[in-house]
């Protein structure tokens, strides 16, 4: 398993998010933006931080709609350079299909991945039960996520670090890359993270 690192930009200003870019983006394999591809304009962000360094520039959109919908945003942010989107899984297969599709028919099958997002890591077991139901674990739940991804044709996972072992483990998502935004060090503040561990953690 290679692993590699994403330069998250969240809550950064323009010249912080340069200045962060040109510094180690090189090193990265994507630099992801959420907030500021919104407040300062898709086109002139996305080319601002490809201007700095970065290899690729990741929109983490979150796309949660209707199949069409979902195409067509996903589409629009491509047009601004964008290399990688983020869906919820949660959204469905049709959805997520959808725009994989749609990007594969605008820009070729290999221009723009999409990332799947399955449990966001700010869920803690008690919200997760309150919305997916008792009945089944966390990490059955995102198994389940993630197996719907695939059979969509998505590149990529987004799961805590909790469950990467598992997932890599499993025979059905083979090829995907795995994403974890829930990685922290030893007493760092995780903010409003709730399913995040250490670089070192192993999982049975």
């Amino acid at each position: 398993m290679t692993l590699q690192i994403c330069l998250a930009l969240d809550g950064s200003t323009v010249g912080d998010a340069y200045r962060l870019t040109r510094a180690v983006g090189k090193r990265c394999h994507a630099v992801k933006i959420h907030n500021l591809f919104d407040a300062e304009g898709g086109r002139r962000i996305v080319g601002t931080l490809l201007n700095a360094g970065a290899k690729r520039v990741w929109v983490d959109a979150k796309i949660h709609d209707t199949p069409k919908a979902s195409a067509k945003r996903a589409a629009a942010i491509a047009c601004y350079g964008a290399h990688i989107i983020s869906v919820h899984a949660s959204g469905g297969v049709p959805m997520m299909k959808a725009v994989v599709d749609r990007l594969s028919a605008n820009f070729g099958p290999t221009a723009v991945s999409v990332w799947a997002i399955t449990l966001p890591t700010s869920l803690d077991s008690k919200e997760i039960a309150r919305i997916y139901g008792k009945e089944r674990t966390p990490q059955q739940i995102v198994t389940e996520l993630a197996l719907m991804a695939k059979e969509a044709g998505v590149q990529g996972i987004i799961c805590s670090p909790r469950e990467v072992k598992l997932l890599s483990k499993h025979p059905n998502l083979n090829g995907l890359d795995l994403v974890t935004p829930g990685v922290r060090s030893p007493g760092t503040n995780a903010g409003d993270q709730k399913r995040v561990d250490t670089p070192r953690r192993r999982y049975p």
